[in-house]
C-alpha cells in the first residue's frame, strides 16, 4: 500500500492527475466544479475530447483539444482547454507540456481554478511542493467545494511531512467526495480510519477501493474475520476503471488468489499504462508476490523505474518498490541504496516507515521481501 490513503482511494496520482470531468450540457461544460461556456465553433470537439479522457485516450484528447484551439475559441473557453490538455498531458507523463498549458490557462483566465489545479499537480510531482500548495490555496479560494485540491493538497502536506494539515484536508475532501476516506490510518488511528472506510462503503456500496482499504486497516488491527469479509465484498465489485482494478487485486492477493490479482494488475496497467500508482502495484506484486510463479523482477524493475521517471523520483513509496524489485533480482546493493534513499524521503507516516526499515534490515541481509498475507497462513 502507498503513502496517503486518498491517493490509493481515487486511485491514484486516478488517479491524481484525473482531475477534469467534463459533462457537455449544450453551450456549457461543468469542469472541477465551475461551469464555463464553451464557444460554439468548438463544442463538437470539446465533446470528442470529453469521451476520450473518459475513456483514457490520451493522444486522441489531446488531438481534438489541439483543433479546437486550432480554431482560436474565445479566451475562457480557450482556458478551459488548456487545462483539459494539461491533464491529458499529465496522464501521459509529459509534465512540461502540462505546466505549458496550465500557465496559459492561468493567464486567460486567472479567476479559473483549473489552471491553478493541473499547475499544482505538476509542481507536487517535481517536487515544488510549496509552489502546489500555493496554487491548491488557489483553488480553494477560487472553488471552495473542490475536493480534489483538499485531496491533493492532503498529498502535498503529507509528504513534506505535515500531518495534521494532511489529516484536516483529507477530512476536508471527505466531506465534498464522501467516497474518499482519511489519513488516519497512516498514523496508526485504525478506529478512525475503519470508520471513514464504513462511510464510504455506506455511500458507495459498490467501490472495491472502500472495502479494500477497510480491509487493509482490518488486518494493522488483528480484525482478520472482518478483513476477510471485506476482501471478499471487494472481489465482488465490478471495477469501473484502472483504480477499480488495482484494489481488487489487492483485495485478491490478500485472499491468496494470485491468479486473478495478476489479471486484475495487468488490466489496470492496460487501462493506464503510465499511472505511477497502477505501475507501482503492478511492480510490488511482480517482485513480491509468496508464488514464485508470479514474480518477475526484470520486469518489476522495469515498472517501478518508470512509476520513479513519472514522479521525478519524489515519491519514497515508488523507490521502495523499486528497493524491493531489486532485491528480487538478487541486487541487493540497489536494494539497499533505493530503500535507503526512500527511509530519507519527507512524506513517509511513522506507520509506513517502520515496515520500511524492516525490510531494509532484510536487504542487508542479502533476502528479498515476500509480501505475505496473514489471512491466507
Amino acid at each position: 500500500m502507498n503513502i496517503n490513503l486518498l491517493v490509493r482511494l481515487i486511485g491514484s496520482a486516478s488517479l491524481i492527475s484525473t482531475v477534469i470531468s467534463v459533462v457537455a450540457s449544450g453551450a456549457t461544460v461543468s469542469t472541477g466544479g465551475q461551469r464555463i461556456a464553451i464557444d460554439p465553433k468548438v463544442a463538437s470537439l470539446v465533446k470528442q475530447a470529453s469521451s476520450a479522457l473518459k475513456g483514457k485516450q490520451h493522444d486522441l484528447a489531446i488531438s481534438c483539444l489541439t483543433a479546437a484551439l486550432q480554431m482560436k475559441p474565445e479566451k475562457n473557453t480557450a482556458s478551459a482547454i488548456y487545462t483539459w490538455r494539461a491533464d491529458a498531458f499529465i496522464q501521459k507523463g509529459e509534465l512540461n507540456k502540462a505546466m505549458d498549458d496550465a500557465n496559459e490557462s492561468i493567464r486567460l483566465n486567472p479567476h479559473f481554478s483549473g489552471g491553478y489545479l493541473e499547475r499544482g499537480i505538476v509542481y507536487r510531482r517535481t517536487g515544488n511542493l510549496d509552489k502546489s500548495i500555493s496554487d491548491y490555496d488557489t483553488v480553494i479560494r477560487l472553488n471552495p467545494n473542490s475536493a480534489l485540491a483538499y485531496y491533493d493538497r492532503a498529498i502535498a502536506y503529507g509528504y513534506k511531512g505535515e500531518y495534521e494539515r494532511s489529516i484536516r484536508d483529507s477530512t476536508e475532501a471527505i466531506r465534498r467526495n464522501p467516497k474518499d476516506a482519511g489519513d488516519y490510518e497512516l498514523i496508526g488511528n485504525f478506529d478512525k480510519a475503519i470508520a471513514d472506510y464504513t462511510e464510504a462503503v455506506r455511500l458507495n456500496p459498490t467501490d472495491p477501493a472502500a472495502y479494500s482499504g477497510r480491509g487493509y486497516v482490518n488486518v494493522q488491527a488483528g480484525n482478520l474475520n472482518r478483513a476477510s469479509a471485506d476482501y471478499d465484498q471487494a472481489t465482488r465489485c465490478i471495477p469501473k476503471d484502472a483504480s477499480g482494478y488495482v484494489f481488487r487485486g489487492k483485495a485478491y492477493f490478500a485472499k491468496g488468489n494470485h491468479k486473478a490479482a495478476a489479471s486484475d494488475f495487468a488490466k489496470a496497467t492496460q487501462l493506464s499504462s503510465n499511472d505511477d500508482q497502477v505501475l507501482n502495484s503492478l511492480s510490488w506484486f511482480k517482485a513480491t508476490c509468496p508464488e514464485a510463479s508470479f514474480r518477475n523482477g526484470k520486469e518489476a524493475v522495469q515498472e517501478a523505474i518508470k512509476a520513479c521517471e513519472l514522479t521525478n523520483w519524489k515519491n519514497p513509496h515508488g523507490l521502495d518498490t523499486l528497493a524491493a524489485a531489486y532485491a528480487e533480482i538478487g541486487d541487493f546493493d540497489q536494494a539497499e541504496k533505493y530503500q535507503t534513499e526512500a527511509l530519507g524521503r519527507k512524506g513517509v507516516y511513522p506507520f509506513r516507515r517502520k515496515k520500511m526499515q524492516e525490510r531494509l534490515e532484510l536487504y542487508r541481509q542479502r533476502k528479498p521481501y515476500r509480501d505475505e498475507s496473514k489471512l491466507t497462513r
